[in-house]
Parts: C-alpha cells; sequence; structure tokens
C-alpha cells in the first residue's frame, strides 16, 4: 500500500484540498475518502499489530496526517526518501512504548 501511495501524484491531492476549501461538495467528499483511507489503514494496522480498534485507529490518523503533512511540507521528497521515512514510522510503531519513549 506504501509503494503504491508514494507513487501518487501529490499535486492532484493537493488541488483537491484546495478546491475542498471552496467547494463544499468537495470537501464532504473528501473528508468520506478520507475516513475510508483510515477505516482501511486501521484494519491493515489491527491485523499486523494484533492491537485494538481504538489503537489501531489512532495509529491509522497518525499514519495518513503524516503522509498529508509531507505532501504540504516537503512536496519535493523522491519516492525513496518517501519510503525511508515510511519505514522509520514502521519500526518505531513496532517498537514497545518504553523503547518508543527513550526516543524521544
Amino acid at each position: 500500500l506504501n509503494h503504491m501511495a508514494v507513487r501518487l501524484d501529490a499535486k492532484l491531492d493537493q488541488g483537491m484540498r484546495t478546491l475542498a476549501e471552496r467547494v463544499p461538495a468537495i470537501a464532504e467528499a473528501l473528508s468520506e475518502v478520507e475516513s475510508i483511507r483510515i477505516v482501511n489503514l486501521a484494519r491493515l494496522h489491527r491485523a499486523a499489530r494484533n492491537c485494538s480498534e481504538t489503537e489501531a485507529r489512532d495509529l491509522a490518523t497518525i499514519e495518513y496526517a503524516a503522509y498529508i503533512g509531507l505532501q504540504i511540507m516537503r512536496p519535493r521528497l523522491t519516492i525513496s526518501e518517501l519510503e525511508g521515512l515510511h519505514e522509520a514510522f514502521v519500526k518505531l510503531v513496532a517498537l514497545p512504548s518504553s523503547q518508543a519513549a527513550a526516543h524521544d
């Protein structure tokens, strides 16, 4: 999923977000798409980590927010750089809570 996501044209997504600021129907559709994406990510986290629904949804929301945020903050990142950042996220998520806190 990540492999496919980092290859999408971020300009299309950014354009939809710009339109959503002006057109309520597009904002509603975008919100629905984001909800579906987060639900699907949560399902993957739940299966991979055997975690609660709440934890899976929180992780999915954070992961999706980071994905969208990177498109805005660092629009010129290469596919390789984006994949590397995703790998770092996956490693941090896999750490037990005590180890993750030690990274702070």
